[in-house]
C-alpha cells in the first residue's frame, strides 16, 4: 500500500514546488534588474540563460543519477536543499539584509539554484510515475502532477504580486522557502498519511473507493524507491518529436519574460485597481489548470498519441504568439498614449490575456504528453536539455535583435516581428509532429 501515500505525497511537494519556484520567478526581471543592475534587454537575457540552465541542469543530473544509480528521493531532497538555501539568500537581499548585488554574484546564486531545480525536476516526474500502476491511474496521476505544478505556480504568482504592491519582494520569497520545506515532509520513501493520501487522491484524480483499493493492492514499495534501467536504445526515438518541441519551448518563455515587460507598458489600471506585473502570470496559471481538468475528463483527448497531443500544443503556441503581435503592434502603434505617461499605451492589460489563454491550454497539452512518454530521469533530462538549448538560443539571439527588442522601452522595438518569427516556427513543428504521429501509426 506504499504506492499511495507516495503517489499523494508527490503531489503535495509538487505543489509547495510550484508555489515556491513562482514565488521567485514571478517578479525575476525586476529581481535582475535592481540585484544585478540589468536593462531591458539583458534581465530578459539574463532570465533565458537562468531557464536554459535551469533546463539543462536536470539532463546532466539525470545522466549522473542513472550512472551511480542514486535513490530519487534523495536526490529530490538535495535538490529541495538547495532551492530553499538560494531563496532564502535572494530574500535576505531583497529586503537589504544582505548584500548581493552585481551581475556576476547574481549570476552564480541563480547557478546554485538551477542545480537544485535540475536534481528535483529531472526526478520528481519519474517518482510519481513509478507510484502509479500502468494505465488510466499514471495517465491520471501525471495529469494531476502537473495539474498541482499549475496550482502551486498560480499561488506563487499571486503571493509574489501581493508583496510586489506593498514593496515587499521578500515576503513572497521567504513564504516559498517554508511551503518546499513543508513540501519535503511529505516525500517518499514515508509519503503522506494514508488516511490523507487517500482523500488526496480521491479529490485529484476522482477515483471510486474500490479502484482505489484496488491500486493500493496491485503495487509494491519497492517498486517506486529502486532505481529503474535506461534502455539507451529507446533514447534516439525521442529526438526527433523532441526537437520539433524547441519552437514551443521558445514560445513557452515569454510569458514570464518578454510578455511580462510589455505588461509594464500597458494600461494596467482596471476597475480603479492596478494590476501587478506577475498577476497576468497567474491568469495563465489558471488557465492551465483549468484546461488539465478538463483534458482529464475528456477521454478521448487522452486517447490521442503523444505526438499528436505534441503537436496540438505547438498549435495553441503558434495562435499565442499571432495574438501577442497582434496585441504589440495595437498597444505601440494604434492606442493613444495615457495623458501624463508618453511611454505607457492606454491600452487596457486585459487585451494580453488571449495570449496567456492559449499559451496555458497549450503547455496542458505538451506537458503531460511529454511526462508520460518519458519514462526515465535520463529521458526527462535531455527533453530539458533540449528546451535549454532553445531557451540559450533565444538568449544568444536577442544580443542581436535590438532593433527588435531595445534596451530601452519597447516603444522603440518591433516585439511584434519577434512573435510572428516563433509562430511560424510553431507552426512549421507542429506540421512536422502530426506528420510524425501518421507515420508510426
Amino acid at each position: 500500500m506504499a504506492s499511495v501515500p507516495h503517489a499523494a505525497g508527490c503531489l503535495a511537494f509538487r505543489l509547495a514546488d510550484g508555489f515556491a519556484r513562482n514565488a521567485l520567478f514571478a517578479n525575476q526581471i525586476i529581481l535582475f534588474q535592481s540585484l544585478g543592475g540589468f536593462g531591458a534587454n539583458g534581465a530578459q537575457r539574463a532570465a533565458k540563460f537562468l531557464s536554459a540552465t535551469c533546463s539543462v541542469a536536470p539532463f546532466v543530473l539525470g545522466a549522473w543519477q542513472q550512472r551511480v544509480g542514486a535513490p530519487l528521493p534523495r536526490m529530490v531532497l538535495i535538490g529541495c536543499f538547495l532551492e530553499v538555501l538560494v531563496t532564502i539568500l535572494i530574500a535576505l537581499a531583497a529586503s537589504q539584509h544582505l548584500l548581493l548585488h552585481g551581475q556576476s554574484l547574481v549570476c552564480c546564486t541563480m547557478l546554485t539554484y538551477a542545480l537544485g531545480y535540475g536534481a528535483v525536476t529531472s526526478a520528481m516526474p519519474v517518482l510519481t510515475r513509478k507510484a502509479a500502476p500502468e494505465g488510466a491511474c499514471r495517465t491520471g496521476l501525471m495529469q494531476a502532477f502537473v495539474g498541482c505544478l499549475s496550482f502551486g505556480a498560480m499561488a506563487g504568482i499571486g503571493a509574489a504580486a501581493w508583496a510586489e504592491s506593498y514593496r515587499r519582494d521578500h515576503w513572497a520569497l521567504l513564504s516559498g522557502a517554508l511551503a518546499l520545506l513543508l513540501g519535503a515532509c511529505c516525500l517518499p520513501p514515508r509519503g503522506m498519511p494514508l488516511a490523507w493520501a487517500r482523500c488526496v487522491l480521491r479529490f485529484t484524480l476522482g477515483l471510486k473507493p474500490e479502484k482505489l483499493l484496488l491500486w493500493e493492492m496491485q503495487e509494491k514499495e519497492e517498486r517506486l524507491l529502486d532505481p529503474e534501467p535506461t534502455d539507451a536504445r529507446a533514447l534516439p526515438q525521442l529526438v526527433l518529436p523532441l526537437l520539433l518541441l524547441v519552437p514551443f519551448y521558445a514560445a513557452g518563455v515569454q510569458w514570464t519574460t518578454s510578455w511580462y515587460v510589455l505588461t509594464l507598458y500597458l494600461d494596467r489600471r482596471v476597475g480603479g485597481f492596478l494590476v501587478p506585473a506577475c498577476l497576468l502570470q497567474g491568469f495563465e496559471r489558471l488557465v492551465s489548470l483549468a484546461a488539465l481538468g478538463a483534458l482529464l475528463r475528456t477521454t478521448s483527448v487522452l486517447k490521442l498519441g503523444p505526438a499528436s497531443r505534441l503537436a496540438f500544443g505547438s498549435l495553441l503556441a503558434a495562435a499565442a504568439m499571432f495574438a501577442a503581435a497582434l496585441a504589440e503592434a495595437a498597444r505601440r502603434d494604434w492606442w493613444p498614449r495615457l495623458p501624463g505617461e508618453p511611454d505607457v499605451s492606454s491600452l487596457s492589460v486585459l487585451w494580453l490575456l488571449p495570449q496567456f489563454a492559449l499559451i496555458a491550454t497549450g503547455e496542458a497539452f505538451v506537458y503531460p504528453a511529454c511526462a508520460e512518454f518519458l519514462s526515465t530521469p535520463v529521458a526527462y533530462g535531455f527533453s530539458c536539455f533540449l528546451q535549454a538549448a532553445a531557451v540559450a538560443l533565444l538568449g544568444l539571439l536577442l544580443g542581436h535583435l535590438k532593433d527588435w527588442i531595445p534596451e530601452s522601452s519597447p516603444n522603440n522595438g518591433h516585439y511584434d516581428l519577434f512573435f510572428i518569427s516563433i509562430g511560424i516556427a510553431c507552426v512549421i513543428s507542429a506540421g512536422a509532429l502530426l506528420a510524425v504521429s501518421k507515420w508510426k501509426h
